[in-house]
């Protein structure tokens, strides 16, 4: 079995505990899961890996705009599917979903980095921490848009969210020579928000409904995890980029989507039952996706 497949079966498994354990607890319980994700565990993540892993001055003009660029295009590549009849009614629970096409998982882009050599791993840390305050910037306007914010209160809440400070504050702290105090209490909460996450995910989806991928969750799948790979395969190679970084950027852009997606769609008021079940299709094909994109870009 491919060594991808196998680092990705967990996050599969721990879904399908969370829906075998979805009536053992109240949803109240489920939710103030989320709240805990939302307001601490995600943001101490993505501090953590920002912070950690210190950016190379020399790479960060290729992998952080190449980074900066995957989400974008991402973004503006599922806006059409607004007209398919398939998707949600309301622009608020579509906002939920748009953002899953350029939001990425980064703890599997942690896993999977692990099968390339030990120096290009830090390329990976540059992206991420590039392409998370752009995520989430995008991800908080088009779902406050959707709940008809004022320009003030939008404002607000993308300064405010703990998804961007975090992954600003990391690479702040990465930049400076300092030993973490807190360091293997950040490490313990970090590790703990994956698999929480996962496990409300799970909760929240029915497992026939998963099984039951329409146009538009096909159309949002396929971006994600075949048009944006392979555009950005084709760039590199069209740019002239050395083999290293067509690696890194293409590896990124073949993530799936973030598990903390529904935790935002959830914080703004759109239906987080139809976001988590995206984020778990998206989670599940990368099973397949990923070992595939890896085969091809992995000398």
């Amino acid at each position: 079995m491919s060594p991808i497949i196998l680092a990705l079966l967990p996050n599969g498994l721990l879904m399908c505990l969370g829906a075998l354990l979805r009536h053992r607890f109240s949803n109240e319980v489920w939710l103030s899961i989320d709240k805990l994700n939302f307001q601490l565990l995600f943001p101490v993540l993505i501090f953590y890996s920002a912070a950690s892993r210190k950016a190379q001055l020399d790479d960060v003009l290729i992998i952080g705009s190449g980074a900066l660029s995957i989400t974008l295009l991402g973004c503006l590549l599922a806006m059409p599917l607004r007209k398919l009849q398939q998707g949600p009614k309301k622009f608020l629970d579509f906002a939920g979903i748009w953002q899953t096409t350029w939001r990425f998982n980064t703890a599997i882009g942690m896993i999977a980095i692990q099968a390339l050599p030990e120096e290009s791993r830090g390329l990976m840390s540059i992206a991420i921490g590039f392409a998370v305050p752009l995520a989430n910037i995008l991800a908080v306007l088009v779902l406050s848009h959707g709940q008809s914010m004022s320009f003030s209160r939008t404002v607000k809440s993308i300064l405010l969210n703990p998804f961007l400070l975090a992954s600003i504050g990391g690479l702040l702290a990465s930049n400076i020579d300092i030993h973490l105090i807190l360091d293997n209490t950040l490490s313990s909460l970090a590790s703990a928000a994956t698999p929480l996450a996962l496990l409300s995910i799970g909760a929240s989806v029915h497992l026939k409904v998963l099984m039951k991928i329409n146009l538009f969750s096909f159309s949002i799948n396929s971006i994600k995890l075949a048009l944006l790979p392979a555009i950005t395969l084709f760039s590199c190679k069209m740019l002239d980029m050395s083999n290293e970084q067509c690696v890194i950027l293409t590896l990124f852009a073949a993530l799936p989507t973030s598990s903390s997606a529904h935790l935002l769609a959830h914080a703004f008021g759109a239906d987080r039952h139809i976001v988590a079940t995206v984020i778990a299709q998206s989670t599940l094909l990368a099973c397949l996706s990923l070992p595939f994109w890896m085969g091809i870009i992995i000398p």
